[in-house]
């Protein structure tokens, strides 16, 4: 068990219960946790679906740099002060190339699913796009460079693809570079 920034941690005995850390055993359970300031209470809520990083591999990128990170390769990343055990990264170099140079990188979903949430970080300015079939817009963002992480959740409309994509900010010939991460990504399906 740990807790949500990596550290290991324990059950403990008192009076002769045993007690669990509530958000190591909800990460197990794959269920989202929160705090009610009103009633000082913890709140376990639904599922978080379906680890879209975990559980689908990339089939297209722009670039080589462009990697998904699982699990399962014991690759810790700090992303916004956030430990990370598995994400996506988009690296934007861009060198000399103007303002609308576009990265990505896509996955196939299946049609499966109805939505997605999840965090993302970019280190420069850029925007970025969760397209659909057929390219089709789902999301869309201006980011600015170094902003503490977000969460979003959007809409999938039972797409089969989708391509997260990052666009150049920066104006023609400056020489630049930078990642862009997104983690914590869940897929839900409704029904």
């Amino acid at each position: 068990l740990t807790d949500a920034s990596g550290v290991r941690t324990y059950p403990i005995s008192y009076n002769g219960t045993t007690y669990l850390p509530i958000r190591s055993i909800a990460d197990l359970l794959g269920v989202e946790v929160n705090w009610d300031q009103a009633t000082a209470s913890v709140l376990l809520g639904k599922t978080k679906g379906v680890d879209l990083i975990d559980t689908y591999k990339y089939y297209d990128r722009s670039s080589t740099d462009n990697r998904q990170v699982q699990s399962s390769e014991k690759q810790e990343q700090e992303i916004s002060g956030i430990a990370c055990s598995h994400w996506l990264r988009i690296h934007q170099s861009w060198g000399s190339v103007g303002k609308g140079h576009l990265d990505h990188i896509s996955f196939n979903i299946l049609g499966k699913y109805d939505t997605l949430t999840f965090r993302y970080y970019s280190e420069k300015d850029v925007i970025l796009r969760v397209l659909g079939d057929n390219d089709s817009i789902l999301f869309e963002r201006e980011i600015t460079g170094g902003q503490v992480a977000q969460t979003v959740t959007i809409p999938l409309l039972k797409t089969n693809q989708i391509k997260f994509q990052t666009e150049k900010l920066l104006g023609e010939g400056s020489s630049t570079y930078g990642n862009t991460y997104v983690f914590d990504a869940y897929l839900d399906a409704e029904g």
